[in-house]
């Protein structure tokens, strides 16, 4: 099953809305480039200081209360410029060294895993040393392939991280509050023990964003509104741009109402199938089709009915599935005369392949204004 279209024709219009998208990736592109790389390399490269040792004790006593002195950190040299530990020792005191605090810590993960049958994770934690501590002879020494270890993502902080309570292991109760500074010490020093040195920081890159705009002279009179609809502010945690604009009944984060349906109810699309390669009915290899229905906005359930008068040849009318073919922008359908739609109303209709591209368009446009001739269906 296919939910519906949107069209982009109405507010910005599909070329003003694609080209203000570019605008963005450009700017999020040089944001990246010119402030995190500089960042993230400085933090990868950045040879373990005199308080590396202590940071890592102060881990051990977060993770482990009173266990601090079974523990001594110690600095050494890169390993041809990639992080480094090592580990000997046991009984009553286990020797760690590293080239950076991130290295002793994933130095201090290692002997936990592998030598105490420990474990530390988002959903729980078992923590009982072994006594005495377990021998580590002869010495072992690991370097790491990865210069940089990237972790989040965009979506990470606007879906996950606002409402994670680390307090609360048992996944059954989450305490659902904003985050405070013991939750993001404790995701740190899981990120510290997993080796994580390059974790994406978005934090206030929305007033970075508009500091550039407004340098460049982009944001200003016709120009100040278009930016406000793609630049989050309404909430900063918010990992998606304002889709406000769009015309259609599904988009990211939709939440249309009946009366927002200004062309009526019964002329406009809100389900349909979608054209799928033929070849991958059951493979699950056709893009529009490699996810369950629970993906969110995305192409398996998400099609459009885009019409550009200027490339008619490209209209985004349905087609019957089709071996080799892949188009997962499109609805379409096995049968071979059209495929199926319901309306906003609740009735079904049989939408012929060949309907007029405009018409198409018009029906995928909740307020466009226009009027649908049913002849052309």
């Amino acid at each position: 099953m296919c939910i519906p279209p949107h069209s982009q024709g109405c507010a910005l219009g599909y070329d003003s809305a694609a080209r203000w998208a570019s605008s963005l990736l450009t700017l999020t592109l040089l944001s990246l480039l010119f402030i995190s790389a500089p960042a993230i390399c400085d933090a990868a490269e950045r040879p373990a200081g005199p308080n590396s040792p202590l940071a890592a004790r102060g881990l051990v006593e977060r993770l482990l209360p009173g266990k601090v002195d079974c523990f001594t950190f110690r600095v050494i040299p890169a390993a041809e410029g990639r992080d480094v530990f090592e580990i000997e020792g046991g009984g009553n005191r286990v020797v760690i060294r590293g080239n950076t605090g991130v290295a002793m810590a994933t130095g201090l993960n290692w002997y936990l895993k592998n030598y105490c049958c420990c474990h530390v994770s988002w959903c729980g934690r078992q923590l009982e040393l072994p006594q005495p501590l377990p021998e580590v002879s002869p010495k072992l020494r690991r370097v790491t392939w990865a210069k940089h270890r990237y972790f989040l993502n965009y979506c990470c902080f606007g879906y996950s991280l606002p409402w994670w309570d680390w307090q609360q292991w048992d996944w059954q109760q989450w305490d659902w509050q904003q985050w405070d500074w013991q939750q993001w010490e404790k995701l740190i020093d899981w990120m510290a023990i997993n080796g994580i040195n390059a974790p994406l920081s978005v934090t206030g890159q929305e007033a970075v964003w508009q500091t550039v705009c407004k340098k460049l002279g982009m944001i200003s009179g016709f120009y100040l509104r278009r930016w406000e609809w793609y630049l989050p502010g309404i909430d900063p945690s918010f990992p998606w741009h304002d889709f406000s604009d769009h015309t259609g009944v599904v988009y990211v984060c939709s939440m249309v109402a009946i009366a927002q349906v200004r062309d009526g109810t019964s002329n406009t699309y809100m389900v349909g199938e979608k054209f799928i390669n033929s070849d991958d009915y059951t493979s699950g290899k056709d893009p529009g089709d490699n996810h369950d229905m629970y993906i969110g906005h995305n192409n398996d359930c998400v099609r459009w009915t885009e019409y550009d008068p200027a490339a008619p040849q490209n209209a985004g009318t349905a087609r019957q599935d089709r071996p080799g073919a892949v188009d997962s922008y499109r609805f379409g359908g096995t049968h071979s005369g059209g495929c199926q739609f319901v309306f906003c109303d609740g009735s079904v209709h049989s939408i012929s392949y060949s309907i007029d591209p405009v018409t198409n368009h018009r029906l995928g446009n909740r307020r466009d204004g226009e009027p649908i001739d049913a002849g052309k269906l």
